[in-house]
C-alpha cells in the first residue's frame, strides 16, 4: 500500500507556500508539481517560473505581429471552416483544425490587450 509521510506533504506545501506563491507558476500548480513528483522537483519548477512582479511589456513591433499573426490565423481558421462546411461528407479533423486556428486567434488578442504596452 502506497503512503505519504506527513513531512513530505508537510514539505511540499512549505515549497508551494513560501517559493510558489510568488511565481507566475502558482501556488497550487507548486504544490501539485511537489506532491505528484517530489518536493525537490517542484522547488526547480517554481523557480524556473517567472516572478509574479516582474511586470512583462511588449514593443509596438511585437504588437503588429501579434495582430498580423491573429489576423492570418482568422482568416486561415474561416477557410478551413468553410471547407468543412461544403465537404460532400462530414469530417470532424476541418472542424478541430479550424477550431484550433480561431482559438489561437482569440488567444492572441487577448494576449495583445493584456499585456501591458511599452512607451517609446
Amino acid at each position: 500500500m502506497l503512503s505519504i509521510s506527513p513531512f513530505y506533504l508537510l514539505f511540499s506545501y512549505l515549497v508551494a507556500e513560501f517559493v510558489g506563491a510568488q511565481r507566475k507558476m502558482g501556488r497550487w500548480w507548486t504544490l501539485f508539481f511537489s506532491i505528484t513528483f517530489s518536493p525537490v522537483i517542484g522547488l526547480i519548477f517554481a523557480l524556473c517560473s517567472i516572478d509574479k512582479r516582474t511586470v512583462t511589456t511588449m514593443s509596438p513591433f511585437a504588437q503588429t505581429v501579434v495582430y498580423v499573426l491573429a489576423g492570418c490565423s482568422l482568416m486561415t481558421g474561416l477557410i478551413i471552416l468553410f471547407i468543412g462546411l461544403t465537404a460532400e461528407k462530414f469530417e470532424l479533423p476541418y472542424f478541430l483544425v479550424s477550431a484550433g486556428f480561431l482559438g489561437s486567434k482569440i488567444y492572441g488578442l487577448w494576449k495583445l490587450l493584456s499585456t501591458p504596452k511599452r512607451d517609446e
